[in-house]
């Protein structure tokens, strides 16, 4: 976990992507699991110190924690040794949650899985909300609703990229409060197990900003260069 986090941390540009920042969300998960179990080691150790754990009892309190690391290494291994996007990371974790049956090793894979998806969502609400960097690829969890996250953050580019001065000129209230976009996006969460509410979420952003590109470029009030350039933008982007 140290080694993949100080790779992660000596390259900026590397955290600037989805990669690194998924990536590095994941290192600071394995620490905390890391550093959980150092403590039930120093814990345990002091129970057997003092007489109130034998050694076979403290053997078996060690060995589920064991098999929790092996489990999670492997995990690291697999980033580490192979160029994984963001979203196969999150694929990887969330593959590894749902064939797990041990509750403890679930619990790990679940803790893993919340840490290197909050950054990935940040990146994603920009994209949706805002129309700024696609996502490299979509997780298996996103699978669904994959061309909602395309169209609408394609929308909210065109939105985003139509003057100021044109949007002012717009009489519907929609198109107008799209133009100008969300400053702050609102922050995404998932449940794994049940990503509805979020496939909600991203397919109400697609038809609101998809209603507001329409209202743009069906507006009598908008010149029609204004139109034709938002039209270009719309198709080519």
């Amino acid at each position: 976990a140290r080694n993949l986090h100080c790779i992660l941390v000596s390259s900026n540009e590397l955290l600037r992507t989805e990669k690194g920042r998924v990536a590095n969300a994941l290192a600071a998960g394995l620490l905390e699991i890391v550093a959980e179990h150092k403590h039930s080691v120093a814990r345990l150790d002091d129970q057997a110190r003092n007489g109130v754990l034998l050694l076979s009892q403290l053997e078996q309190q060690l060995l589920k924690p064991a098999r929790t690391l092996d489990a999670v290494k492997t995990v690291v291994e697999t980033v580490m040794n192979q160029y994984l996007s963001g979203g196969t990371i999150l694929h990887t974790l969330e593959s590894r949650l749902r064939e797990e049956s041990d509750p403890l090793r679930r619990n790990a894979f679940l803790l893993l899985f919340n840490r290197a998806v909050t950054p990935y969502l940040t990146m994603l609400a920009k994209w949706v909300y805002l129309g700024y960097m696609p996502p490299c690829d979509i997780p298996e969890f996103l699978e669904d609703v994959k061309e909602d996250i395309l169209s609408a953050g394609k929308h909210r580019d065109v939105l985003r990229g139509y003057e100021d001065s044109l949007v002012r000129t717009v009489s519907t209230n929609l198109a107008a409060e799209h133009m100008t976009g969300y400053p702050t996006p609102p922050v995404l969460s998932v449940d794994v197990f049940n990503p509805t509410p979020l496939h909600d979420m991203i397919r109400q952003s697609r038809a609101a900003s998809g209603q507001a590109v329409l209202s743009l470029l069906t507006s009598e009030q908008v010149d029609l260069y204004g139109v034709l350039r938002t039209a270009r933008r719309f198709i080519l982007g």
